[in-house]
């Protein structure tokens, strides 16, 4: 959160010194921003919770538990617009939703296991504060409350032994969105590109009097249809004009959010729950932060077409835990990513001269790290993953040399492990930026 936090502060302070650079007058431009909205969007997640059993001072903890899926869901909101393009607003909306991390075993004679958490919906209100780049073009940022009902059950059926229980809980706690991009469609029709960290408290989950605490983490990246009820009005505000094209050379800097989940299979070779043994967990959760440098090539074709190459290399802190404290012994093992490089295409149409929607897709190769420990022992071992990656963004000039991009990616990692010995494990991780590019 911390770097999520320095980065918005960093694309704000670059905002509000606009005025020292050259901007052109665009005396009482006219906007659609300002008034009362309502909208829909659909989003995807990836969490991370960290789970822990404890007993006295023993305990077995997993940082984390990894869910994912999908949710759908409306808000309405209030935005006042000040004449300089400032606005301040404020939200309310909630999803109905299918995040959710499961493990299964079976033992290939007709005897099952099975667990799962997830969420199935969570609400939000929240406040936002924003500068108009461009009259069509807002950048915003948020920070509200969040409830989320989480939750939690198991059944088992093995050699004449069964059980099963659920539990539920609501999760409260903090929704931080570093970046928002909202731009003007066509008239009051607006698309808004965000993308939203929750930082949820800790409940406890009781199976058969067994607690599980359980503290998620939620990442969601969010596009959304708003209809505004605002007059068009007329602003003194100042703004930089678009160049008259987007080709050219580039370099910047990116830092976000990684949140991914793996998913651990070990089986005799036959499908688990088709007459085959083994374990099945998706999935093992992670989180971290990453920091990197990218630099590319754009290429405009026609009036509202660019392409464009790009190259780019980051460090990210990344990785998942599991720790135990049991009878006087301890020990830890932890899977991570330290850093990355890679190349991709880039496609995207202008929403208006100054604002590009895009696509990507690329390659990357992932340095990924196993350590162990064991009481004051450790080791640690390191290995190269090739991953494909794709995603998609919005960008846009906040100076007549520097423009700000948020954008949101899915990096899949290939499968490995040995199939018949240690398992496979498949990795995706969801990576969030937000990057500041200066265009030679």
């Amino acid at each position: 959160m911390k770097l999520l936090l320095l980065a918005s502060v960093a694309v704000f302070s670059v905002t509000s010194a606009m005025a020292a650079d050259e901007v052109v007058a665009e005396a009482f431009a006219e906007t659609n921003f300002g008034g009362f909205y309502i909208g829909t969007e659909v989003a995807y997640s990836m969490s991370n919770s960290e789970v822990s059993v404890r007993e006295g001072p023993e305990h077995i903890t997993l940082d984390g538990f990894g869910g994912r899926g999908g949710s759908i869901g409306g808000f309405v909101g209030y935005d006042y617009l000040y004449d300089n393009g400032f606005l301040l607003g404020a939200q309310i909306g909630g999803h109905v939703s299918d995040i959710n991390a499961s493990v299964s075993i079976s033992d290939g004679a007709g005897g099952f296991g099975y667990g799962e958490l997830k969420t199935d919906w969570f609400a939000t209100v929240s406040a936002r504060a924003g500068y108009l780049v461009n009259p069509d073009t807002l950048l915003y940022g948020s920070l509200g409350a969040t409830v989320a009902h989480g939750v939690g059950s198991y059944a088992y059926d093995i050699s004449g032994d069964s059980d099963s229980d659920s539990d539920k809980e609501l999760f409260y706690g903090v929704a931080f969105g570093a970046l928002g991009v909202e731009t003007v469609l066509s008239g009051r029709v607006r698309a808004r590109f965000e993308y939203i960290a929750s930082y949820l408290n800790t409940q406890t989950l009781d199976f058969d009097g067994a607690g599980l605490e359980v503290t998620p983490l939620i990442g969601t990246a969010k596009v959304g249809l708003i209809y505004g009820f605002g007059e068009p009005r007329s602003i003194s505000a100042q703004f930089v004009n678009a160049p008259d094209t987007w080709s050219g050379f580039y370099a910047g800097i990116s830092g976000g959010q990684d949140v991914g989940v793996s998913e651990f299979t070990l089986t005799d070779g036959a499908p688990i729950g088709a007459g085959g043994a083994g374990f099945d967990f998706d999935g093992f959760g992670s989180d971290g932060y990453a920091i990197g440098v990218v630099g590319g090539y754009n290429r405009q074709f026609g009036s509202n077409i660019v392409a464009g190459v790009e190259a780019g290399i980051n460090a990210s802190s990344i990785s998942n835990t599991i720790s135990a404290s049991l009878g006087g012994d301890s020990g830890s093992l932890e899977i991570g990513t330290s850093s990355s490089y890679g190349a991709r295409l880039r496609l995207g149409v202008l929403a208006n001269p100054g604002t590009l929607i895009y696509g990507y897709g690329g390659i990357s190769r992932q340095r990924m790290f196993v350590r162990m420990t064991e009481g004051a022992d450790s080791m640690r071992e390191s290995m190269n993953i090739d991953a494909v990656e794709f995603g998609g963004g919005v960008e846009t000039w906040i100076t007549d040399k520097l423009t700000l991009r948020g954008e949101y990616g899915l990096v899949s990692y290939e499968d490995y492990g040995d199939p018949e010995t240690m398992g496979t494990i498949d990795t995706t991780v969801a990576t969030a930026r937000i990057s500041t590019i200066f265009h030679f």
